[in-house]
């Protein structure tokens, strides 16, 4: 089927739709230029560059509600990024809708700091890799993006910042490992840079995928910066970059160190008020995320003995971008559901306490006993505790201030 054939029927598919003309008309000019170039060109690998035979299957098996949602807009960039499903289009996740939303944070980092500022980001990813399980597109077909993972996509952004004379901070190849988000933002700040990316979906399905920006301080874009950069993302049409074995001969890419990793368990030792353990016996379960990593390591590092003290649930502390073994394949911890094989080692192990986090880790649920089995404890409720544990036991050691105040965002409770 030629260009001029699937755009065709594709218009008389659109027709049928119960949606604007303007609906209509937006999603077949993507389509007519998604046809016309190679999007996916000098970014990937040639052979998955050719997602062409793939809309045109879209076409043929009349699809025509999947090829609208896919191209009838270009995906929104919010404050933190984008996130969405990996798929054809440009209201998808794919290696264009990634390399364009890192060439607009390129865009806006030489705005904001100055065109001749030397600048740095720390680049991390997590434990995906699309397969399609919602089973969208066919599976006797070729699909350019199945088995695209979060770092394939932290090494095409890698390329892109290389290109803009950016150094990227970035785990080394052969580190089989993956930073979670608050590791991110403590990195960016130890090495100065001015921002940071996460390729991410935080919590959604695992054929979800995304990109998570952060700024020098660590966190997501603030007034009115944050309306800055979504204005020059939203305006970026094309990519300037470079092959990522080229960016690594660039000299622009830095490896992050075990010692960089140490300081951030560290610097979470060193929060504590108190010591010791009380003796409490807590199951962690990482939802096969990167927690397993620093919630692992600042657990032990506080004493908290492996085995004795502290349990990680072993179906699910593997790296896995498919959470097989998280029901419902939702890494969400602020699910109860996500928790049931975290619940039955407690009660083998007569936990006191059961915590679990995202992929990327920027989230916690948990459960604790009551009353013979355990109940859940939900984002709210935990901040809620966490905020009076830490001001008692700051008045009791005399740090309380006089007159001490609590900064809330909108994300932590009401």
């Amino acid at each position: 089927m030629d260009r001029q054939e699937v755009l065709d029927r594709a218009r008389d598919g659109f027709a049928s739709l119960n949606v604007s003309e303007e609906t209509r008309a937006t999603a077949l000019a993507n389509l007519a230029d998604w046809l016309g170039r190679d999007k996916f060109e000098g970014l990937v690998p040639a052979g998955r560059a050719d997602y062409k035979p793939l809309l045109a299957w879209t076409v043929e098996a009349g699809k025509f509600d999947l090829l609208l949602d896919s191209f009838y807009r270009v995906m929104p960039f919010g404050t933190g990024g984008r996130r969405g499903p990996v798929g054809i289009g440009p209201n998808r996740i794919n290696p264009f809708t990634i390399a364009t939303s890192v060439q607009g944070h390129l865009a806006y980092l030489r705005e904001r700091f100055g065109t001749g500022a030397a600048l740095k980001v720390v680049v991390a990813y997590d434990v995906r890799r699309y397969a399609d399980f919602r089973q969208v597109y066919p599976s006797g077909e070729c699909n350019p993006l199945k088995g695209l993972s979060s770092k394939d996509f932290a090494r095409i952004s890698t390329g892109v910042y290389c290109t803009g004379g950016v150094e990227v901070y970035l785990l080394p190849d052969e580190e089989n490992g993956y930073i979670s988000t608050p590791e991110l933002s403590f990195l960016i700040r130890r090495f100065n840079a001015q921002g940071g990316l996460n390729v991410s979906a935080s919590h959604n399905h695992p054929d979800d995928n995304g990109g998570k920006f952060y700024n020098d301080r660590g966190g997501q874009e603030i007034p009115p910066y944050d309306e800055q950069m979504v204005r020059i993302v939203e305006g970026i049409k094309e990519v300037d970059i470079m092959p990522y074995h080229d960016a690594l001969r660039s000299g622009l890419v830095r490896p992050i160190t075990s010692e960089d990793r140490k300081a951030y368990v560290d610097l979470n030792l060193g929060l504590r008020l108190g010591s010791g353990t009380g003796g409490a016996k807590i199951v962690y379960t990482p939802l096969h995320g990167t927690g397993r990593n620093t919630v692992g390591a600042c657990l032990k590092a506080m004493g908290f003995a492996e085995g004795k003290q502290f349990f990680t649930v072993d179906s699910q502390k593997e790296y896995r971008g498919d959470f097989a073994n998280v029901k419902f394949r939702t890494p969400n911890p602020e699910v109860p559901e996500s928790l049931e094989s975290a619940i039955e080692v407690a009660k083998k192990v007569s936990a006191d306490l059961i915590m679990a986090t995202d992929p990327d880790a920027d989230r916690i649920g948990g459960a604790v006993p009551w009353l013979g089995d355990y109940v859940f404890v939900n984002g709210n409720e935990i901040a809620a505790i966490l905020t009076r544990y830490r001001l008692e036991s700051l008045q009791g050691v005399n740090k309380l201030r006089s007159r001490p105040f609590v900064l809330m965002s909108q994300f932590t409770t009401e």
